[in-house]
């Protein structure tokens, strides 16, 4: 991994931002990406929609109601989208 990240290499380490286990080189490394690349916070957007979404229903509890369909989180996500 060099000093400037790929887009590949960005995608690959949100998972370890998210989990707080990114090193800071590797945070600033990020956020410099995500600075000058477009398609890369369009990118990250939906990553924290989607990650945001799948932690409301992992943290059911079996008196919830079910978790939603699959089509019930998409039309969530696209909602969340145009906010």
């Amino acid at each position: 991994m060099g000093v400037i990240l790929t887009c590949r290499e960005m995608t690959e380490l949100l998972t370890e931002r998210d989990e707080g286990t990114l090193s800071g080189v590797k945070r600033a490394q990020l956020a410099l990406h995500l600075f000058v690349c477009g398609r890369c916070q369009s990118y990250e957007k939906q990553f924290e929609t989607t990650v945001g979404l799948l932690k409301k229903v992992g943290s059911s509890t079996p008196a919830d109601p079910p978790a939603p369909s699959a089509a019930a989180l998409f039309a969530q996500l696209k909602a969340e989208q145009k906010k």
